[in-house]
């Protein structure tokens, strides 16, 4: 009768409350998920089981889905797969990843009248005005440094998908997130339906976007509405939630987002906020702990390829409230485990700027000193370099968008969601230091002296010279992916805790067998014996961490997989990190595994469904008529328990006479000291 009745409500549930259904699981959904994330690390062709691309529509094959013959006529049992049905994918573009518009109208003094910019004209990035008119497109480009307000054109992000694909409409070039798109594109994934960008004015202080543009509080709505809408249109898939894609800067915005939310919400709220809403992270050459880059481009700066001279490029970036957001920082609090992956060192390897200025004096900041009151660029004494100091003063010392913290400070992503990818290049000679020197004519201008370089193993200085100790030197040191230093892009290490891992490792640059991958389970990265025979061939390897644990939903009860991976991909470039084919590989086969998943899942809840009603059928517990049997025990006698004597008759106050009265009469006698003394067998 217990199993009988977990059947009826399991039907009725599913049927009757389908919204709630993904609340309904069976212990075995564990194996199923075991399975599933293997694909995050499985370099084997991902194509599905039961077809080897995703259609437009889909339907199951006899091992993934119910039997269609066995259904019945219920077309509840027919489950169509389409784009609507996959992940929902949030894209975050990176410094610079963003097309820009303005919406006012700049009069150019020279040139042609082609080369002025018109409402809703492309600013960010048009190479062809660039080149003809280079100031006044550095002039619509420029904020006021300490507002942060438009200077000289009201300058806006553009929307949706195109507006982080190619960031240059007049030439074939700017491409940025065009190749993830495409891959997504080309699996089923349609804009605003399964695929979303979140387009950003990269210029600002994550402060000054949400104060101006709502950027973080309307990518909560954003999220709230989409998942909304994915659940009302699969009730029954068992994945929840959103996952969001980051590239360089966009992590940042990323880990603003959830400081800002954990500032609305509280920590417990943002827990269970990220538990409904994000599903998965997909972190792409994160620079947590900034890099070197910004502050050449603050004192020489860098023309990123474009036609512009580099004092040209340098005025226009000392206007971007954006550029302290990626300078480095020293964690406050020092984690073991970061440390263990950086040969014991809790800081970057050197100092990452020295500057000598024309008298002589030489400012060599410990690095925390960089982003601090009266830091760095306020002692320089010069008057373009005090307002990036201002900036860092007002937007990244103490933010009240985010209860009054650095967002600086370093970050270990909420509890409530399932799946963490942090994904960087690795062993590109990469910048971590450089040295500088005020020009010798110039006041105001600054000229690059030198550049520390890791180069795998080794940090050299311009000559070629080893600028470490002996002691300090690791033939097994790892360098960044040509941008962000590897101090910075492993932050994401800590979030394994003091944890064992598992390590898989394979050749990045060639055809491999499967004799030729290395497999370490359950590593204490600790164990120096243990490590040394990992790194005992350093380079030319991609290397895969992950550690995987299941936990039961607080609400519902469900078994559901966790999991941390840090992808480290061998000479991938920092721009690179999301559109190289060995990362979209990888990431296909992930979402292919997370669609197989939930069509998997789909399957088994189906057939159970149909098994439940045969059960059901077959039980007769449908005939057994509740309401008449509950009336019939109400009525306290049948024709085989009606009164026999006076005894069972008795008064019914309610009714003003005698119960039963088809048995029973009022017949008073002498000595009878209440009514129902007087109510008697009638004769």
């Amino acid at each position: 009768m217990t199993v009988l009745l977990f059947l009826v409500l399991l039907v009725l549930w599913n049927v009757g409350d389908s919204g709630s259904s993904n609340n309904s699981s069976n212990s075995n959904i564990a194996g199923l998920l075991g399975d599933h994330s293997e694909e995050a690390i499985d370099f084997t062709d991902a194509t599905s089981t039961c077809e080897s691309n995703l259609k437009d529509t889909k339907r199951y094959c006899d091992n993934e889905g119910p039997d269609e013959n066995n259904a019945g006529d219920n077309n509840m049992l027919r489950y169509s797969w389409n784009s609507n049905n996959f992940l929902p994918v949030y894209l975050l573009p990176s410094l610079a990843g963003t097309r820009l518009r303005t919406w006012s109208r700049l009069d150019c003094k020279m040139g042609p009248k082609m080369s002025h910019f018109h409402v809703g004209g492309s600013v960010w990035l048009d190479i062809k005005r660039s080149l003809i008119q280079t100031k006044c497109w550095i002039d619509c480009m420029k904020l006021n440094p300490d507002t942060q307000d438009d200077d000289n054109c009201m300058t806006r992000p553009d929307e949706g998908i195109d507006a982080v694909s190619q960031v240059d409409e007049s030439l074939p070039t700017g491409f940025l997130l065009k190749s993830l798109i495409q891959m997504l594109a080309s699996k089923g994934y349609e804009p605003e339906q399964s695929m979303f960008a979140h387009p950003y004015d990269w210029r600002l202080p994550p402060g000054r976007l949400e104060e101006r543009d709502a950027a973080f509080s309307r990518l909560k709505r954003r999220i709230e509405g989409t998942v909304a809408m994915h659940k009302k249109r699969n009730p029954g898939i068992p994945t929840r939630g959103v996952m969001l894609v980051g590239l360089s800067l966009g992590n940042l915005f990323i880990q603003y987002f959830f400081n800002y939310l954990k500032a609305e919400l509280g920590e417990r709220g943002l827990e269970r906020w990220a538990d409904e809403y994000v599903h998965g992270l997909v972190l792409g050459g994160s620079p947590f702990l900034g890099a070197p880059g910004p502050i050449q481009s603050l004192l020489v700066g860098a023309t990123m390829g474009l036609p512009i001279k580099m004092e040209e490029s340098r005025e226009m970036y000392l206007t971007f409230g954006s550029m302290p957001w990626v300078l480095p920082v020293t964690p406050k609090t020092k984690n073991k485990r970061h440390s263990a992956m950086n040969h014991g060192e809790e800081d970057f390897p050197v100092r990452v700027v020295e500057l000598t200025k024309r008298n002589g004096t030489r400012l060599r900041p410990r690095n925390e000193e960089i982003v601090h009151k009266n830091g760095f660029f306020g002692k320089i004494g010069d008057e373009k370099l005090d307002s990036v100091q201002r900036n860092i003063e007002k937007w990244y010392i103490e933010d009240n968008f985010i209860g009054g913290g650095s967002p600086m400070d370093p970050w270990t992503p909420p509890k409530g969601i399932d799946q963490i990818i942090c994904v960087y290049g690795v062993n590109v000679p990469t910048p971590v230091g450089y040295r500088f020197r005020e020009h010798p004519q110039y006041n105001g201008r600054y000229e690059e002296s030198d550049v520390l370089l890791n180069d795998r193993g080794d940090i050299l200085d311009k000559n070629g010279e080893n600028v470490l100790p002996k002691n300090r030197r690791f033939a097994t040191r790892t360098s960044g992916d040509g941008t962000v230093p590897y101090f910075s892009l492993s932050w994401c290490h800590s979030w394994f805790g003091s944890d064992l891992v598992n390590i898989t490792r394979v050749p990045a640059h060639r055809k491999y067998e499967e004799d030729d991958i290395e497999k370490f389970n359950n590593v204490d990265v600790f164990n120096t014996s243990q490590v040394r025979e990992i790194e005992r061939r350093p380079h030319g390897y991609n290397t895969f961490y992950s550690k995987r644990w299941t936990e039961d939903h607080p609400d519902s009860g469900m078994q559901r997989l966790k999991s941390i991976q840090v992808w480290e991909l061998d000479g991938i470039i920092h721009k690179d990190t999301v559109t190289d084919k060995r990362f979209m590989h990888m990431f296909q086969s992930m979402m292919s595994g997370e669609e197989r998943w939930s069509r998997m899942y789909m399957g088994i809840r189906n057939r159970m469904i149909v098994n439940a009603r045969e059960e059901i059928e077959k039980s007769g517990i449908l005939e057994n008529y509740w309401d008449a049997k509950m009336a019939q025990d109400g009525a306290s006698f049948s024709g085989e328990n009606i009164p026999t004597n006076d005894d069972d008759c008795y008064w019914d106050y309610a009714n003003v006479e005698c119960a039963w009265r088809r048995y029973c009469v009022y017949e008073f006698r002498l000595g009878d000291v209440h009514l129902s003394m007087s109510c008697r067998l009638r004769k």
